[in-house]
């Protein structure tokens, strides 16, 4: 498994070989940042744990339900875990 904070998302251009995509479901505006609940696009080819991934957005990006959205993990914020266990390998 992997796990990737919603801070750790960052948000990149449609061309970007190394990102995913995203369908958002639910924004959550706090003032300084807002919180994009989304799904795995249907084509994505992956799903995720408990069907949703949360992505951090900086206030100055507007984000709509049902928008979707190209990420990218920052490569040193990538967790990974034992399917089995929970136990953090890495």
């Amino acid at each position: 498994m992997v796990g990737v904070r919603p801070e750790s998302w960052d948000l990149v251009g449609e061309n970007d070989s190394e990102s995913v995509e995203l369908v958002t479901d639910l924004v959550e505006e706090l003032g300084a940042e807002s919180f994009a609940y989304s799904t795995p696009a249907a084509d994505a080819g992956w799903t995720a744990r408990g069907g949703r991934v949360v992505v951090r957005v900086d206030r100055r990006t507007v984000v709509d339900p049902r928008q979707r959205l190209r990420v990218r993990p920052a490569p040193d914020e990538v967790f990974f875990f034992d399917a089995e266990s929970g136990d953090r390998i890495r």
